[in-house]
């Protein structure tokens, strides 16, 4: 259970007091609760309170993860002067945050539940934040900042966009080359639009969209270096459909519309999808009432966003919607969102490969129409010989809450007795990237095989390439063989493992 901390009474107490003082709470919290909320058998998940890095009063958390999955918090804590940006490290060792960094401390930080700053990581802690700056009623920059140490310290601001003083809603991502991949919402025709950059080059801005709804966007990117968007959309008829977009590495597709909801909200500030992706599958989820019925949807797609399954409802019947979620290396979503009903709260639910919903859990308990700010997630680590982990964050009585969430093992999502070997092998089932072709070539000295293979949407395009195999599969495999396997990067190498031959090698005579 989580317990509710009451609000500190003046905010510009001492910072530094009320923020040990929360911690040494929150510690004894997370003492007394572990294990507190468990899910239903069929779907038992164990959750931990962490105790959060941020004061007393606190607001919009989100969360980044770097290649490693280590997670990163940022957060707002607000001030007489304005606020302060905020960021924290957790620390998988303890289970705990690190003293929190400033990343910037202004007069003029927009602070907004539904228009937070953002995160991103890349390679060696690199990361970037943005962040929303609104000096005047008329005038809404973005500013970015850059670390280079895990967030230890940060460097001058600098704007999104130089063309634009009407912006909102950004959405950055490391791209390649050290360059970010940005999308928000703009205002400078006097109309909300959608436009997207790459920072780092020499490139204009580029419109996406030109009549677009007030809303948070969804941006993921690919292993190849592709990327989809996902917005709530907006036409002549006040409908808000999610529309998604795809970035090939140097143009934007035309936008399509993901699903036909026929939402026409009465007001223009609304709730957007959230996306993610794992290897070159993503799941977007998103909430929607329209015919006068509040639900969350989620849709996956099992080639980078070119095609999304049709959404299934994932709610209990009460839908509030601030869904977020997470898609794992086998294909399965981790969801949340809030709900009403008789028993409000924050729920958890697995959605699996083959769409079959697990019970919806109940991670948080809350009251009908609480205030959480927008939940989010982030993945500690995906499936090994270990449960997967998550930390969820949320927004409850003006404090950030972070929560540890261990997931079922693979015997028990299985429904088979423990066991160990069963679930190594299915971890590794899912390592790397499916992949089918055909052997061209063998080369028994070296250990490798080279192999005519498809395209893997998202990952690769279609190619003839060597991999290195085990002596197993070279002793199987021969000149015009076809093959299922899976492939992943070892170092400068690519290997082919869980190899499946495909009848007899067309040059093999019946």
């Amino acid at each position: 259970m989580v317990v509710g901390i009451a609000p500190a009474t003046d905010p510009t107490t001492t910072t530094t007091i009320m923020r040990s003082a929360l911690s040494l709470l929150s510690l004894i919290i997370a003492s007394v609760s572990l294990h507190a909320e468990t899910g239903p058998a069929e779907y038992p998940i164990t959750t931990t309170v962490i105790a959060s890095p941020s004061a007393a009063i606190a607001q919009t958390p989100t969360f980044t993860t770097g290649s490693d999955n280590e997670a990163y918090l940022t957060w707002i804590e607000p001030n007489e002067k304005g606020g302060t940006l905020l960021i924290s490290h957790y620390l998988a060792a303890t289970k705990t945050w690190s003293e929190p960094n400033t990343i910037i401390d202004s007069e003029t930080l927009l602070i907004d539940s539904a228009n937070t700053p953002t995160l991103t990581a890349g390679r060696n802690q690199s990361l970037v934040a943005a962040w929303l700056d609104q000096s005047t009623e008329d005038k809404s920059v973005v500013y970015l900042s850059h670390s280079y140490n895990g967030g230890a310290t940060w460097g001058s601001p600098t704007t999104l966009t130089t063309e634009s003083e009407q912006v909102s809603f950004p959405q950055i991502s490391f791209w390649r080359s050290g360059k970010l991949l940005a999308a928000w919402l703009d205002g400078r025709a006097g109309n909300t639009s959608l436009y997207a950059r790459v920072i780092g080059s020499d490139e204009s801005d580029t419109l996406i969209d030109e009549s677009v709804s007030e809303s948070n966007l969804g941006l993921t990117l690919f292993p190849n270096s592709s990327g989809l968007l996902v917005y709530r959309g907006l036409d002549d008829k006040g409908i808000r459909d999610i529309h998604r977009v795809a970035w090939d590495g140097r143009e934007w597709s035309e936008a399509r519309i993901l699903n036909h909801d026929e939402w026409r909200p009465q007001t223009d500030h609304i709730e957007g999808p959230r996306l993610h992706s794992s290897g070159g599958h993503a799941a977007a989820t998103w909430f929607s009432a329209a015919f006068n019925s509040p639900r969350v949807q989620i849709s996956t797609s099992p080639d980078a966003g070119e095609r999304f399954t049709m959404p299934q409802q994932i709610d209990n019947g009460h839908a509030k919607g601030r869904a977020d979620l997470k898609m794992l290396r086998d294909g399965s979503v981790i969801a949340i969102w809030q709900e009403n009903g008789d028993l409000p709260g924050i729920y958890l639910r697995r959605i699996a490969p083959s769409q079959k919903l697990s019970p919806a859990v109940r991670l948080v308990i809350t009251q009908p129409d609480e205030d959480i700010g927008f939940p989010r997630l982030a993945l500690l680590k995906d499936y090994d010989t270990t449960p997967a982990q998550l930390i969820a964050t949320y927004t409850q009585n003006k404090q950030v809450r972070t929560l540890h969430v261990t997931l079922p093992d693979l015997s028990t999502i299985a429904g088979r007795k423990p066991c160990l070997p069963c679930d190594e092998d299915d971890a590794n089932a899912t390592r790397g990237y499916p992949v089918k072709g055909v052997v061209t070539r063998v080369m028994a000295d070296r250990g490798m095989v080279i192999v005519k293979h498809q395209e893997i949407p998202g990952v690769m395009r279609a190619m003839t390439m060597p991999f290195k195999v085990e002596a197993e599969t070279l002793a199987q495999v021969s000149v015009d063989q076809e093959l299922l396997g899976r492939i992943e990067r070892q170092g400068r190498d690519w290997h082919l493992f869980s190899v499946k031959l495909l009848g007899s090698p067309k040059n093999e005579t019946p």
